[in-house]
């Protein structure tokens, strides 16, 4: 079965159809942010093989298969009219599902309700208990991958995009850490900017309010934070963790 999924993607991902409906889809949408009251010129025909094409895509283990249907997707939902198209809504629905995309299909259908499709309902369900985060949101499949190299590598660099949800990630990430570790570690933060200390700080200073942890911005530890024995979690750009270590050296 993955086979034949690895091999009818393939094709797709190199149809000259499809190369051809992406390129109108575009030419479309650029008509749409000089006019917002531009109605799409595709026909129906072509809207159900859009879709047909981005199903297929959404099911590859390949990336930039997936991207692909999801920029598909994406520039659909933008003609707010074609949603009300309920093929083209739950075909929306169906490749954000199996993309693990939540933050997106919430923006098209209600998390309490079914969609009346039986495969689309059980990936959900699937989806949301097998994503979900340790602060009880839920990831995105990539951010899942993410998250699990994190547990089981002790060192680990990856990249992603302002919208990847990179903090979300460390959050939660940050939980793991004190309840599989039973509060026990001091934990360090450091961020690229000065600007993201206070944004992260907040967030974290939330999570661990209900733990024996005291976030401080700052290499100075004040001492009464040592005497009463609390473990620290350390929120620094790069700058003050050289600093940081040249005290300790």
């Amino acid at each position: 079965m993955n086979n034949l999924i690895a091999e009818l993607s393939e094709k797709a991902f190199k149809d000259e159809y499809l190369i051809n409906l992406i390129y109108n889809l575009e030419k479309n949408y650029c008509n749409k942010l000089l006019d917002e009251e531009f109605i799409i010129k595709l026909s129906d025909k072509e809207l159900f093989d859009l879709m047909r094409f981005a199903d297929i895509l959404c099911r590859s283990s390949e990336a930039e298969h997936k991207n692909l249907s999801l920029k598909i997707v994406s520039l659909v939902y933008e003609f707010k009219e074609l949603l009300q198209n309920q093929f083209i809504k739950l075909s929306i629905m169906n490749v954000l599902t199996k993309l693990g995309n939540f933050p997106s299909i919430n923006l098209i259908w209600n998390k309490f309700e079914n969609t009346g499709i039986d495969e689309i309902d059980l990936d959900l369900i699937i989806k949301r208990l097998y994503n979900k985060s340790p602060i009880q949101e839920i990831f995105t499949d990539e951010q899942l991958k993410i998250f699990n190299e994190l547990k089981d590598n002790n060192h680990f660099s990856f990249s992603g995009s302002t919208s990847f949800g990179k903090s979300f990630i460390f959050e939660a990430f940050t939980k793991y850490l004190i309840e599989e570790h039973n509060q026990s570690d001091n934990i360090a933060f450091i961020v690229p900017t000065k600007a993201l200390i206070n944004q992260v700080s907040y967030k974290i200073r939330n999570l661990v309010k209900s733990y024996s942890y005291k976030v401080i911005n700052s290499p100075e530890i004040p001492k009464i934070l040592k005497k009463k024995r609390w473990k620290i979690y350390f929120c620094f750009y790069t700058r003050k963790v050289n600093f940081l270590l040249f005290r300790w050296d």
